[in-house]
């Protein structure tokens, strides 16, 4: 916002100033995501977890929707009244004003988690392994990282590339979908590229149920990054109007969402879950970095099919890596749900959840 209405200024110092910005923007959105990942793991265990996901996740793209469709009517309405530098900067000030409502709610998260710490509630409960004695969970290291199989590495190496698709195609999606061929204005544009959030929100909660009882994560994930095909070879080689693609790729991002992310917790012991999702993390914020500077470049000296082909072949390395999880889960960690558990017991085979054995693993 300040880069933004530095107007008489040198054009570089604005465009240093909005850097800094960003990157104090950055600093902030990835440690947020890796927090509020360990606080779902720790506060919800067992086959309630991926809907736990589904549920924050339906929260987190109220707000994009919400700015998708607000911003630029909001910045519309500020330029009628002042110059579009201005424009911008009230615009991005609005923004900035709207994370202060985020930092009272982390400080009362953090009251909350702090309290059930003391009082040793909730997640915190003491509990007795089988001779009766309490025990604590243990802390989080960084040797952490030598617990991690194979698996959680591949589903690390998945997440990034999956979402090395979405961010950097959403976060030019209003201007992608504004290609002569599609005849959208701004505000149509910004509307169908909304439909990718829209529908994440609203069919999120309902997946993470689903996956919770059925299980098959690897199954689910196939057909979540398969779907991505599709909607690029529309966006690359058909001028049809881009709503059903983006409705397509939201499928496709609320399904890798509830099986991807949770599945994390389900590949390592639990008291090393905040360093899993850390790494997870960085390795997802490294891929979409890095795919961020190619979609510029390419933006920038090549066309727009040629952009979509981009995003369609990393769409074919997550199919890729999504199938080597399926051959290297010989414990069938990501297979099991809710529904095999309740079938074992009915038939006397005593299948367990595995999220559980994993709790009562990290307690002894």
């Amino acid at each position: 916002a300040l880069g933004a209405a530095m107007v008489d200024s040198d054009p570089t110092l604005r465009y240093v100033v909005m850097f800094i910005g960003r990157f104090v923007f950055g600093l902030g959105g990835g440690p947020i995501t890796i927090v509020q990942n360990a606080f779902t793991a720790i506060h919800f265990n067992g086959h309630e977890l991926a809907m736990a996901f589904g549920c924050t996740l339906t929260v987190s793209r109220v707000g994009s929707v919400v700015n998708f469709n607000l911003t630029p009517s909001l910045y519309n309405l500020f330029k009628d009244n002042v110059s579009e530098q201005y424009a911008l900067a009230i615009t991005l000030a609005v923004g900035s004003f709207l994370t202060c409502f985020s930092l009272i709610a982390a400080y009362n998260l953090a009251s909350m988690d702090r309290y059930a710490q003391e009082t040793e509630q909730g997640a915190y409960k003491v509990v007795k392994n089988s001779s009766g004695v309490e025990v604590k969970k243990k802390k989080m290291k960084l040797s952490d990282v030598k617990e991690f199989p194979w698996l959680f590495w591949v589903l690390a190496i998945t997440i990034s590339i999956f979402y090395s698709i979405i961010f950097p195609f959403m976060a030019d999606s209003s201007s992608f979908l504004q290609e002569d061929k599609f005849g959208l204005n701004a505000t149509s544009a910004s509307f169908r590229a909304s439909l990718v959030y829209m529908c994440s929100m609203v069919v999120s909660p309902f997946l993470g149920a689903f996956v919770d009882w059925f299980g098959r994560r690897t199954n689910i994930a196939f057909l979540g990054t398969s779907l991505t095909l599709p909607v690029f070879l529309l966006l690359a080689d058909t001028d049809y109007d881009p709503l059903f693609a983006m409705l397509l790729l939201g499928m496709s991002y609320s399904v890798c969402a509830a099986a991807l992310w949770p599945s994390v917790q389900l590949l390592v012991p639990l008291h090393t879950v905040g360093t899993a999702n850390g790494v997870a993390t960085s390795i997802q914020m490294f891929g979409i970095g890095i795919c961020n500077i190619l979609v510029g470049y390419l933006r920038d000296n090549t066309d727009f099919v040629t952009t979509m082909m981009f995003f369609f072949g990393l769409g074919c390395a997550t199919v890729f890596t999504v199938m080597t999880m399926y051959c290297l889960d010989f414990e069938k960690k990501m297979y099991l749900g809710k529904r095999d558990k309740k079938e074992g017991e009915e038939g006397g085979q005593g299948m367990s959840d595995p999220l559980l054995a994993k709790e009562r693993e990290s307690l002894v």
